[in-house]
């Protein structure tokens, strides 16, 4: 679970690539404070969580409040299932419609009956009904043959 961020970003380059979109993952060294990837030249923060499950229609993705200013254009979130080792991609959104869009979760503040936030952290919380699907988003970064 420590390497959830690297699983995910290494899935999500592998399934860019079949989709035939350039894409360049910024390793660890020269990712601190900068995108996860560039796809076709364009920023991208990749986000992940871990769940019990697979991810459900209600559920929500976040961002800690230091992440969500990220010099990013935008935001891709993924969901690991464990104890299956399942990793789901769940979608994409430009960060500034994330900003726009996610309320607001201080410390100590309930997210639901079962996550409620620590002290001295505070996110930015959004369903996953508001995400781009993953194609959909991809794609949108423009190349014709990923239609």
């Amino acid at each position: 679970m420590r390497h959830l961020g690297e699983l995910a970003e290494i899935c999500l380059v592998r399934h860019i690539e079949s989709l035939g979109l350039e894409v360049e993952h910024l390793d660890e060294d020269t990712a601190a404070g900068k995108p996860d990837l560039l796809i076709e030249g364009y920023p991208v923060g990749v986000k992940a969580v871990k769940r019990k499950g697979p991810i459900l229609s209600h559920y929500s993705m976040q961002i800690t409040k230091a992440h969500a200013h990220e010099p990013v254009d935008s935001f891709f979130f993924c969901s690991y299932e464990y104890p299956l080792n399942r990793l789901w991609l769940v979608g994409g959104i430009s960060r500034l419609r994330f900003m726009r869009e996610a309320v607001f979760v201080g410390e100590g503040e309930a997210v639901h009956s079962a996550y409620r936030i620590r002290p001295g952290h505070s996110i930015y919380n959004i369903n996953v009904m508001q995400l781009i699907p993953p194609r959909a988003f991809l794609c949108g970064f423009g190349r014709a043959r990923c239609a």
